[in-house]
């Protein structure tokens, strides 16, 4: 029995070193890595690449505040600029225009009251079809951008008017003014050829004044004859 006995000895000398080896390598794995340093991973931008946008901007910069004449209608031009929350311009976004469709206001080409245009390089959206009508009083076109998954909102304040129309000069005004000037110097001058001749006879005097009304600007007084 004693050979028997310390086979058996053996590999339970065996087994319990084994079974020791294997905690004391599961007690070092998590030092091991833990003792590594840290690495964080970070994949570049691409060439281009511009970040995420967290807010846009909408800034008015023509057209508000535009008082319209009713009775001329005048086509005006409306235009937005789009930027992000660092204030930099955002091409490419698409910018929506809307006139209210009762009351005063306007419409754009085709009698539309809606109108969507994209911003370009600088970011701005431009229009150049807006006609107001023939309404009297204020209103808002309101303008929505839109960019990836932001949104942002504006609104351009105008008001319909009936303005009273500048007065146009007559192309003859200018005429009659020199016509009256030329009688008003050719009596001016009879008068004073009568009180130079005193009660003389007009077929007696020795020497004639002879004035031409000219139809310019003025009169022209011949000499003595």
């Amino acid at each position: 029995m004693a050979p028997y006995r310390a086979i058996i000895v053996f590999f339970i000398s065996c087994f319990v070193g084994l079974f020791s080896a294997l905690a004391e390598c599961q007690t070092l794995r998590p030092a091991a890595f833990n003792s590594l340093p840290a690495i964080q991973a970070q994949a570049p931008a691409a060439p281009g690449q511009t970040a995420r946008l967290s807010k846009l901007n909408v800034n008015v910069i023509e057209g508000g505040g535009a008082i319209n004449n009713v009775t001329t209608r005048p086509i005006r031009e409306l235009t937005v600029e789009v930027d992000d929350q660092n204030d930099h311009p955002v091409p490419g976004a698409m910018v929506t225009f809307f006139v209210p469709s009762q009351g005063a206001g306007g419409s754009f080409a085709g009698d539309s009251q809606l109108l969507t245009v994209m911003t370009d390089t600088t970011g701005r959206a431009v229009v150049n079809s807006f006609r107001p009508n023939a309404t009297v009083g204020d209103f808002k076109i309101e303008v929505t951008a839109t960019y990836s998954d932001q949104t942002a909102t504006a609104s351009i304040s105008q008001s319909n008017q009936k303005l009273a129309a500048a007065p146009v000069a007559s192309r003859h005004s200018g005429k009659t003014i020199g016509i009256l000037a030329a009688v008003g110097a050719a009596v001016a001058v009879g008068v004073a050829v009568g009180l130079s001749h005193g009660g003389s006879s007009p077929s007696t005097s020795s020497s004639t004044q002879t004035a031409t009304i000219g139809v310019g600007n003025g009169a022209t007084v011949g000499s003595p004859h």
